[in-house]
C-alpha cells in the first residue's frame, strides 16, 4: 500500500511539475510572477492503530496513517495588473490532495474554486484547539468562494466601522448517510476600528453553514431547488419531504454555526488578542455571550518576532449545557414539562449532529471543526462497539484547557507546543439513552454508558522546524513528537520530514 501510494505521488509530482518549470523561468523575466515548489518525504510512527490526536488531526485531513509519506506542494501567484491577481494552489501527500484551488484577486476581493483550505473562528490556527465553525481538522470541501478578505471601511463613517464576509457553495462527495448533499455558508462581521488612536479593534459577527439537498439511503430526493436553496439562505422553516414534518431546527437541512467576538488591543511590542466564540445548533442557540458553552481564548503576540516566545496562546472550551437537558421537541413518552423531568424542552442541541444528515458535521470521516469532538468511528476504535444512536459525533459535551507555545529556539530553528486537558462527557443521547428519552443513568444509577463518569484525557505535541538543514539552502528538517494520556487511551507518536524548495534551484 505505501509503495503503491509513493508511486501514484512520483507520478503526480512529474506531471504538476512539467506543467509548472516553465513558469518557474518565466518568473525570473517578470517580477510579477512568483511560484513556491516544495517536494518532500518523512516517516510517521505510531504506537496504536489510530494515530496521536496531534498527529493525525488539525492537518487538513491528509494524514491517513503512520509510514512513509511522500509530500508536494506548489502556489502559484501572477499579478495580472494594479490590484488583479491570478493564484492556484496544490498540496498532497501520498495519494491525497488537501488542495486544489484557482482565483483571482482584486482589491481584497477574492474568488476561488476548489478545495480552498480555510478557517473560520479564532486566531493562528497552528495554535489553537479549533476551531468551533470551520477549522483545518478535515478534508476541505471542494466548493465556489467569494471573500473579502480585509475588512472594508463602511460608507460615510469615517473608516471608523468596517466589514468582512464571504459566501460559500459547496458539495460533500465523500460518502454519507445522506450522500450528494449540498453545503452553504455565509458570514458577515463588523469592526469598530480604532487602531491609529488608541490600537484598539473590536469586531463581532455571524459564521453560518447549512447541509442540504442529497440522496438518503432510500433513493429518497431531499429539496435542492433554487426555492429550496433560498430558504436554506434565509433559514426558513419548511416540511420534510418523507415525514411532512418540520424538524428539530425548524428549517431545511442542517444548520450550525457560530456567533464571535473579537478584541484586539497593541500595547508597546505586544498585540492582546481575546477571542469568544459561541456555537449554535438552531435560532434558540443563536445568541451573543451565552455564559454556558463556548470557546474563550487569548493569545499575546510578540510583534517583533524570532524570540524565544513570540506567541502564547490559552483557551477553554465549554460546550456541557447545549441548551439544557430537555428534550427538543415534546415528543413520544415526553409530552409536557413535568415528563421532561421539569426542564423547558429545547435542550440537548446536540453540536454537531443532526436528526437527517446523521453523517453530521464531517467530511471523510474526520469533523470540520474543533477535533476534540469525537466522532463515534474514531472511538469505536479505542472502546471497541456501543450504540451510536444514529449520530456520527458521540462525544460534544466536552469542557476543555489548552495553551501551545511558539517561538524561536536559534534564527534557524523555530518551535510550537500544545497541551490540551480535557473533560468529555459523551453525548445527551448517551447518558438517556436516545436524543428524546428519559432512560439509562436517569432510571438506572448502574447504567454502563463509556462517558459516565467523565473521562479525562491529555493531548500534546512538540514541533522543530530546521531553516537551512545541513547548511543547504531551500531545504528544512520537519520534527514532531505527539503524546496522549488519560482515560480515553495511551499513545505515542513521532513524524520525521525533510522538504527542499525546488524554488531556490532557479534563484
Amino acid at each position: 500500500m505505501i509503495l503503491n501510494s509513493l508511486f501514484i505521488v512520483r507520478k503526480l509530482y512529474y506531471l504538476i511539475l512539467f506543467f509548472f518549470i516553465p513558469y518557474l523561468s518565466f518568473s525570473q523575466e517578470n517580477e510579477a510572477d512568483s511560484l513556491f515548489v516544495e517536494v518532500g518525504t518523512g516517516f510517521l510512527y505510531s504506537d496504536l492503530g489510530i494515530l496521536p490526536h496531534y498527529l493525525g488531526f488539525n492537518r487538513h485531513g491528509e494524514i491517513n496513517g503512520d509510514g512513509l509519506f511522500g509530500q508536494f506542494k506548489a502556489n502559484y501567484q501572477n499579478k495580472l495588473s494594479s490590484g488583479l491577481e491570478l493564484k492556484a494552489g496544490f498540496h498532497s501527500r501520498n495519494s491525497t490532495v488537501s488542495e486544489f484551488q484557482v482565483g483571482v484577486e482584486f482589491n481584497d476581493w477574492s474568488i476561488s474554486l476548489g478545495r480552498v483550505p480555510k478557517v473560520f473562528g479564532g486566531h493562528s490556527p497552528e495554535l489553537v484547539s479549533g476551531s468551533l465553525a470551520l477549522g483545518n481538522n478535515a478534508l476541505p470541501v471542494p466548493g465556489f468562494y467569494i471573500d473579502l478578505l480585509d475588512f472594508k471601511p463602511v460608507p460615510l463613517t469615517g473608516s471608523y466601522f468596517k466589514f468582512k464576509g464571504h459566501f460559500y457553495h459547496g458539495f460533500l462527495d465523500d460518502s454519507r448517510v445522506i450522500n450528494k448533499a449540498r453545503l452553504h455558508s455565509k458570514s458577515f462581521y463588523l469592526m469598530l476600528d480604532l487602531r491609529k488612536e488608541v490600537g484598539l479593534d473590536i469586531s463581532s459577527g455571524v459564521v453560518h453553514f447549512a447541509m442540504y439537498g442529497g440522496v438518503d439511503e432510500s433513493n429518497n430526493q431531499m429539496g435542492a431547488s433554487f426555492s429550496d436553496y433560498l430558504k436554506v439562505f434565509f433559514g426558513q422553516g419548511v416540511p420534510n419531504p418523507i415525514t411532512n414534518e418540520i424538524g428539530e431546527a425548524n428549517a431545511l437541512g442542517n444548520h450550525l454555526g457560530i456567533v464571535e467576538t473579537t478584541i484586539n488591543q497593541r500595547l508597546g511590542n505586544y498585540t492582546f488578542r481575546v477571542n469568544y466564540q459561541g456555537p449554535f445548533e438552531d435560532e434558540g442557540g443563536l445568541q451573543y455571550l451565552s455564559g454556558t458553552d463556548g470557546l474563550l481564548s487569548l493569545e499575546i503576540e510578540r510583534n517583533k518576532k524570532g524570540r524565544l516566545i513570540d506567541k502564547i496562546y490559552l483557551e477553554y472550551l465549554q460546550t456541557k449545557w447545549q441548551s439544557g437537558p430537555g428534550v427538543p421537541d415534546p415528543l413520544g413518552n415526553v409530552t409536557n414539562r413535568e415528563l421532561n423531568q421539569g426542564y423547558d424542552f429545547g435542550g440537548r442541541d446536540d453540536y454537531f449532529n443532526n436528526w437527517l444528515y446523521r453523517s453530521g458535521w464531517s467530511y471523510n470521516e474526520n469533523i470540520l471543526s474543533n477535533p476534540l469532538f469525537l466522532t463515534h468511528a474514531r472511538l469505536e476504535k479505542v472502546f471497541g462497539r456501543f450504540p451510536e444512536y444514529q449520530v456520527a459525533i458521540s462525544n460534544n459535551r466536552i469542557s476543555a484547557f489548552h495553551i501551545a507555545f511558539s517561538g524561536h529556539l536559534t534564527d534557524k530553528v523555530s518551535y510550537r507546543s500544545l497541551l490540551t486537558i480535557s473533560h468529555n462527557f459523551g453525548t445527551y443521547a448517551g447518558l438517556y439513552q436516545g436524543k428524546f428519552e428519559w432512560n439509562g443513568t436517569q432510571t438506572n444509577p448502574n447504567f454502563d454508558y463509556v462517558f459516565s463518569p467523565r473521562r479525562r484525557q491529555y493531548n500534546s505535541l512538540l514541533e522543530l522546524n530546521i531553516q537551512e538543514t545541513f547548511d543547504v539552502p531551500g531545504l528544512r528538517a520537519r520534527i514532531l513528537l505527539a503524546m496522549d494520556r488519560g482515560e480515553i487511551y495511551n499513545n505515542f507518536g513521532a513524524e520525521v520530514g525533510l522538504f527542499y524548495n525546488l524554488s531556490t534551484i532557479f534563484n
